[in-house]
């Protein structure tokens, strides 16, 4: 398994990984730079090169979501774990579970079972009955007696998050994405504000973050969004609080926020990366009705201009 910590020292790599993959328009689900990012983040966590990731990875409802395959895949190149077959069939799917050569125990998923669950009226479980079970019965064995290959988080494949599937389990259509309504209102931005950064087994619990975990947190939490239409009014307010901070001077304000946003200008930002900006940044009226930025994200903030001068030295030299 990759170290996670190791993954997000590596967060330019995998970036530029991911932003290949999105432009190539082969990745039909994938709507945004921030969510291909999550899906590469996602699958190097789990040992899974990043053309795997985009293709057997979703992010459903904030859920990691794995093709049948990949499980399949990630148990049988774990030397902990393994699998055999003991029914596949239209009527059931039943597999015995291994640990270090030990049988520990079988999990399976019968049409009985689906039928209860009213997945039977679904095309896909009409074409491809058996393969469905196998999904059904490898995520649920996995779950059950190979943990470990999730990394401790609960995965989940498309079916069981209500998502139609082909017959390797991978998710049929263009877009998974949920998406959020639009607030209109300044007030109720920062009603939303707070502190929700991401905290899901990563080292992001601990403020302030250095410039490359607060980069990799704005990134990951935007991408569970999905697609956002961010108002006029909330991204006036970012380029505002940003330039307050810079003290009017915008290519110090466009050199950070193109280092952590992926774009200069706030018009040209992700709508859903603008919400988590505003969202960390968790600005307060003064005394004077203005906004100001909380002062943990000020602290935060203070790297950033040198860690992006850094990353431009860098890129200049590939």
């Amino acid at each position: 398994m990759t170290n996670a910590l190791a993954i997000y020292k590596d967060f330019d790599g995998l970036q530029r990984a991911a932003m290949a993959l999105k432009s190539s328009g082969y990745f039909k689900d994938v709507q945004t730079e921030a969510q291909a990012i999550v899906k590469v983040m996602a699958g190097s966590e789990l040992g899974l090169p990043p053309f795997a990731s985009m293709s057997g990875i979703h992010i459903i409802q904030g859920k990691p979501v794995l093709g049948a395959n990949v499980i399949a895949t990630l148990v049988k190149n774990d030397p902990r774990y393994d699998y055999r077959i003991k029914q596949a069939d239209d009527k059931a799917c039943v597999l015995t579970w291994y640990e270090n050569g030990n049988k520990v125990g079988e999990a399976g998923f019968t049409i009985q079972e689906a039928n209860g669950a009213g997945l039977t009226g679904k095309d896909n479980w009409k074409k491809y009955t058996s393969d469905m079970l196998f999904a059904r019965a490898i995520s649920r064995g996995a779950r059950r007696f190979a943990p470990g290959i999730f990394g401790g988080s609960p995965v989940y494949t498309p079916d069981e998050m209500g998502v139609d599937t082909d017959e390797d389990g991978y998710i049929e259509g263009v877009s998974v994405t949920i998406t959020e309504p639009t607030p209109d209102p300044v007030e109720e931005v920062i009603a939303d504000a707070g502190p929700v950064l991401p905290t899901n087994g990563h080292d992001f619990g601990k403020r302030p973050y250095n410039p490359t975990t607060l980069k990799a947190a704005l990134t990951k939490k935007a991408a569970e969004i999905g697609t956002y239409n961010a108002s006029e009014k909330q991204r006036n307010l970012l380029g505002a609080l940003l330039s307050e901070h810079y003290q009017g001077d915008d290519a110090k304000r466009y050199e950070a926020s193109l280092y952590l946003f992926g774009a200069a200008s706030t018009k040209d930002i992700e709508g859903a990366m603008v919400k988590k900006a505003l969202d960390w940044l968790n600005p307060q009226k003064d005394d004077g009705g203005a906004y100001a930025i909380d002062a943990m994200a000020q602290k935060e903030l203070s790297g950033v201009l040198d860690a992006a001068q850094v990353a431009q030295g860098q890129d200049a030299l590939l």
